[in-house]
């Protein structure tokens, strides 16, 4: 249930107009303009950072990808584990819109990239856990089998006739 409310602010954040623009880096890697309410209410939502914050910066990022620098200035002040977040929520932005492969698409992709040519390391760290957790491959498990169907059957009743011939 708790996950469910989550998505639903997280939706309700995404969706609500923004009476502000979104910053943006400048040249010389200042940031220019103010961080936008819907990041600065996800980093007060999630202080410590984590899987939440992680889906709400993606959501956020993909419904309006010009937010990318806001998230990106905003995860220097952050602590550690925001910074591990926001990077890794910028990431799975950017692989949403890569894979999307639409002309806005890779270039939502692009403006998410050139974001973070200005992350510190703590995000850049979080950018790169998810990069290699995404490259690994999918593997489901499967049920572990007998070797021979009714094998463990056979056993069974062999173990229980050997008892009824003593």
């Amino acid at each position: 249930m708790r996950k469910y409310l989550l998505i639903l602010c997280t939706l309700c954040l995404v969706g609500a107009p923004s009476s502000a623009a979104a910053g943006s880096f400048n040249a010389q890697g200042q940031f220019v303009g103010t961080v936008s309410p819907v990041i600065t209410a996800l980093l007060a939502q999630f202080p410590a950072g984590g899987p939440g914050l992680r889906a709400g910066i993606a959501l956020a990022l993909e419904a309006n990808p010009s937010l990318a620098a806001d998230a990106v200035f905003a995860a220097q002040s952050g602590n550690a584990s925001q910074k591990e977040a926001i990077g890794s929520g910028l990431a799975d932005a950017a692989n949403f819109f890569a894979k999307t492969g639409s002309t806005s698409g890779l270039q939502a992709k692009d403006q998410i990239q050139a974001a973070l040519t200005y992350a510190d390391a703590g995000t850049q760290a979080g950018v790169n856990a998810s990069n290699a957790q995404a490259a690994q491959p999918f593997r489901r498990k499967r049920p572990r089998r007998s070797p021979r169907p009714g094998l463990a059957r056979a056993a069974g009743s062999r173990a229980r006739t050997r008892q009824r011939q003593r």
